[in-house]
């Protein structure tokens, strides 16, 4: 029995959604409608019944360390 509770996830700025979009529909993704365009990292992040807030305590320090970085792919693919 799957659970989508939370992932941590790479999500590109809004100016960007359009020819991902755009790539999801001819791809036929089943997800279009429900997630945005992403990036998994951590999945699944904290099961139900975890606090959210204790999660995210555990993710704060190394997310205050990191640095906004530029990223480029040259592949698209969807789940299922």
């Amino acid at each position: 029995h799957k659970v989508y509770h939370s992932t941590v996830a790479l999500v590109p700025p809004d100016d960007c959604w359009e020819p991902i979009q755009e790539a999801r529909l001819r791809l036929r993704d089943k997800g279009m409608f429900r997630w945005p365009p992403h990036i998994n990292l951590l999945y699944p992040f904290a099961s139900p019944g975890h606090p959210m807030e204790a999660a995210l305590a555990c993710l704060a320090p190394a997310a205050a360390r990191m640095q906004p970085f530029e990223l480029r792919l040259d592949m698209l693919g969807v789940f299922g």
